[in-house]
């Protein structure tokens, strides 16, 4: 199973049939309100992707009954969601699979080397120097050993290479070849040949964290599947925000943003909740966790003993 394109992977993930999300404006929506769907069109070609998207308010209904705001709205940046696994997925994926690749290769080589070998072989790797066949040639190891440091050596150089091409395809066929090679290289078993491509494809459709809101339909005409970024808080002027076509009509480049429809109440909630979670969790120091986890450990063998 090849990793998916990011037209593939967009229609994988979302549901374009369901349109629970949100709703369409009517003739009452004369005011903004919390929840409300902006499409930001001064940023197309930028090369910031948050702000080149959609954008969904999250300023609070009273500020806004009340002029609270002074005017300015606070708004969560909306991609597609190729955008989102281009930008977050795909790098921490990189990340975790060089660190356990890594830590693959050491065992490799502390089964017939010293630390101080490993030490070596390391350096060769990331000085950018070495080929890696050459490499492979000037250290005396077994075969699964050289296998594990040609596998290796291409997670480094996909890592390294990553790049956020304006079209996620791109990036996305970087994550592809590597997938390919690591088939190659490690050769999985006959039975599930296409071993990385498929855990890779797994990993990519299964990437959103919980700083992210998953939306599959955001308006009649936006029915791919996209991503409210909960942590990247953002504002833009209120009187700036188009709420009609007639209004962009009679003031043309005036406006940066144009309402095009509205979170039903249940995911304006949802988003907002999310969000409070995103900035209010307090996380404990690792000694306390591994503090806690052997107290218990002893208790509770001290009990069934």
């Amino acid at each position: 199973m090849p990793v998916s394109t990011s037209l593939q992977l967009s229609r994988s993930i979302s549901q374009p049939l369901f349109g629970g999300e949100y709703d369409n404006l009517t003739a009452d929506c004369a005011t903004i309100r919390q929840g409300d769907i902006v499409e930001l069109t001064q940023n197309k070609d930028g090369a910031d992707v948050f702000g080149r998207h959609f954008g969904v308010i999250v300023t609070a209904n009273c500020d806004l009954a009340f002029d609270k705001h002074r005017g300015l709205l606070t708004y969560v940046p909306i991609i597609p969601i190729e955008c989102y696994v281009q930008h977050f997925t795909c790098p921490r994926m990189l990340e975790s699979e060089e660190k356990s690749s890594l830590d693959e290769l050491r065992k490799k080589i502390l089964t017939e080397r010293d630390e101080v070998f490993f030490d070596r072989v390391f350096d060769m790797l990331y000085a950018e120097l070495y080929p890696v066949e050459e490499i492979c040639n000037k250290v005396p190891l077994g075969q699964a050993a050289k296998t594990r440091i040609r596998a290796h050596s291409a997670i480094v150089d996909t890592r390294r290479n990553y790049t956020l091409a304006d079209a996620p395809d791109h990036s996305f066929n970087q994550i592809k070849v590597l997938a390919k090679d690591l088939d190659r290289i490690l050769k999985p078993k006959k039975s599930f040949p296409d071993r990385y491509s498929a855990e890779m494809h797994r990993r990519l459709t299964k990437s959103l964290a919980g700083d992210a809101l998953f939306l599959g339909k955001i308006s009649t005409e936006h029915d791919r599947g996209y991503t409210a970024v909960l942590r990247m808080i953002r504002e833009l002027r209120q009187d700036r925000v188009s709420l009609t076509a007639v209004s962009e009509r009679i003031k043309q480049n005036f406006y940066t943003a144009r309402r095009m429809s509205r979170l039903s109440t249940l995911y304006t909630h949802r988003l907002v909740q999310q969000m409070s979670q995103v900035f209010t969790d307090i996380g404990l120091p690792v000694d306390y966790e591994a503090f806690r986890d052997s107290l218990i450990e002893t208790r509770l063998s001290e009990l069934l003993s």
